[in-house]
């Protein structure tokens, strides 16, 4: 798992992560596709990812969640160590 930070757009790294948001509150947590975010933001896969994050809301009604995004394999040129 990294930050959300890590990428900046919906297309990077062609969709093949997933977006685990997990509320402060009541520690709901769902784990969500980009395809998914792509098929209800208004700029599709263009959406940068700081917009996203921003919007949204647990079930709960609370604002505050934490975003981590976790992928499958390592993804092709990605660092080890990025410092």
């Amino acid at each position: 798992m990294v930050p959300w930070t890590a990428i900046e757009r919906l297309r990077d790294h062609f969709g093949d992560y997933v977006l685990l948001v997990t509320c402060r509150a009541c520690r709901h947590s769902r784990e969500v596709s980009p395809a998914f975010l792509a098929r209800h933001s208004p700029a599709g896969w263009d959406e940068p990812i700081a917009n996203i994050v921003e919007r949204l809301r647990c079930r709960c009604g609370k604002k505050s969640v934490d975003v981590q995004i976790g992928f499958n394999h390592k993804p092709r040129g990605w660092n080890k160590n990025p410092s």
